[in-house]
């Protein structure tokens, strides 16, 4: 099955900046193909940034990362701690709906211009220099067969192509999200200075990289458009069953639709919500069976919205969970509720939240765009249904429908399972792609 195993063990360096004990997606992807990768050959060596990098984290995951050797490299200057300090709260409108103030407004304008122009290509650009120095010396005593970098921060990328140039090591760029195209990219004005460098950076890692792989189709056919030096390859984000071991489905007595995640200001389908608030204001089992369970930090616009529209008695705020906690959360759902930035190119994204979604069985409830990737996926898996943040019905319906199949009692989570997502076989396939590039550069 895996024929590179007569090899002797494989030496891989691993870029990334987060790392546990910080949380979310773009940790999980990494650290699980790290996890696994000794299955197939490969021996980590993993290159990460300071322990509190992330804004939120999550001891459980550290278990993963056990026996995995980690150097970590602090960044003495990270701007985006200073952008991330929350604004001033939100006020309330002679009309009644929700604002920020002008003061907040302006100052959130004003440091998302100043990220965005200056740090490029992003705000963990000063790690640059100390890593770079680190891995001269790391690498003048130790031999690695590959190496492989994942972004963003894109910073990471940079540094990959550092070792492949000066090195000569192979080297694969796993772009996690895109690049100049990226969402983030586009929520302030950026003057023409930082696009044309953040394109020529990104052409330059596109061009150099031995090989590129990244989580969906249609990112990367975008990579494939920005150069077309570079081949692309797909190795998907996943659920890891090993976490799904204990995981127990629960008789609950509420109706409940579950969202992990954080669920920021512009990922907020306030058009459902408020459809959804006109329904709960109806004195029906739906209105006194319905739950929305949310569990991860909430944007202070999109929370004011949530309790401006959603009784209380019908809204539970967890904030933050462990990641087994949240395999445990699972089994009490009926509905997962899931969230993509609406926003420019969002047709590109597939959030490895979604990979867990599936792994539950329970139906999902979809807010993007219908022709992108994750509503492929969510449609091919015959999982739910994903809305426009735009529809203005058909979404409650369906989710009442849903409603009366769990008030019939016959809701079940889904048994069968799309297994070409699990996190081991997604290894094996980055293995492949490890081996094949050794091959390459032997040959």
């Amino acid at each position: 099955e895996n024929p590179w195993l007569v090899w002797p063990m494989k030496s891989i360096l691993v870029l990334t900046y987060y790392w546990p004990p910080a949380s979310g997606g773009g940790v999980q992807r990494i650290l699980k193909f790290c996890k696994y990768l000794r299955e197939f050959g490969y021996e980590p060596t993993v290159i990460a940034g300071p322990s509190d990098a992330a804004k939120a984290s999550d001891v459980s995951l550290e278990q993963d990362a056990r026996g995995i050797k980690t150097i970590r490299i602090n960044n003495f200057f990270d701007p985006s701690r200073l952008f991330s300090k929350k604004a001033q709260n939100p006020c309330r409108s002679d009309d009644g709906r929700i604002r920020r103030s002008v003061i907040s407004e302006l100052k959130r304008v004003i440091l998302n211009f100043l990220w965005l122009n200056i740090f490029i290509p992003d705000a963990k650009i000063a790690w640059y220099i100390p890593v770079r120095n680190r891995l001269t010396k790391i690498l003048k005593a130790t031999k690695f067969d590959v190496c492989i970098s994942t972004g963003p921060p894109y910073t990471t990328h940079l540094l990959g192509r550092f070792v492949y140039r000066k090195w000569k090591i192979p080297w694969i760029a796993d772009f996690r999200d895109a690049w100049e195209q990226n969402p983030a990219y586009n929520i302030a004005f950026r003057l023409p200075h930082a696009i044309g460098l953040n394109r020529y950076l990104e052409k330059r890692v596109l061009k150099d990289a031995t090989r590129v792989i990244t989580v969906g189709p249609s990112l990367a056919n975008l990579l494939k458009r920005n150069q077309h030096s570079a081949r692309v390859e797909i190795v998907y984000n996943g659920y890891d069953e090993s976490d799904f071991a204990d995981l127990q489905y629960a008789e609950s007595r509420s109706f409940r639709l579950g969202y992990y995640g954080e669920f920021m200001n512009h990922r907020t389908p306030v058009r459902f919500l408020q459809s959804l608030s006109s329904r709960l204001a109806e004195d029906s089992p739906f209105s006194r069976d319905f739950r929305l369970y949310i569990c991860g930090p909430v944007g202070e616009l999109a929370l004011a919205t949530l309790r401006e529209l959603i009784p209380t008695e019908n809204l539970v705020i967890q904030g933050n969970i462990a990641h087994a906690e949240l395999i445990k959360q699972y089994g009490c759902e009926q509905v997962l509720l899931f969230l993509i930035e609406n926003s420019k190119h969002n047709e590109i994204m597939i959030t490895g939240k979604l990979f867990e979604y599936l792994r539950t069985g329970w139906p999902i409830l979809g807010f993007g765009p219908v022709s992108g990737d994750a509503a492929t996926i969510i449609s091919e898996a015959n999982s739910g249904r994903m809305f426009e943040f735009s529809d203005d019905q058909g979404h409650v319906d369906w989710l009442l429908s849903i409603h009366k199949q769990w008030s019939s009692g016959m809701l079940r989570p889904r048994k069968s399972l799309p297994k070409k997502y699990d996190r081991r076989a997604l290894t094996r396939d980055l293995a492949g792609i490890l081996h094949s590039v050794g091959e390459k550069m032997l040959s």
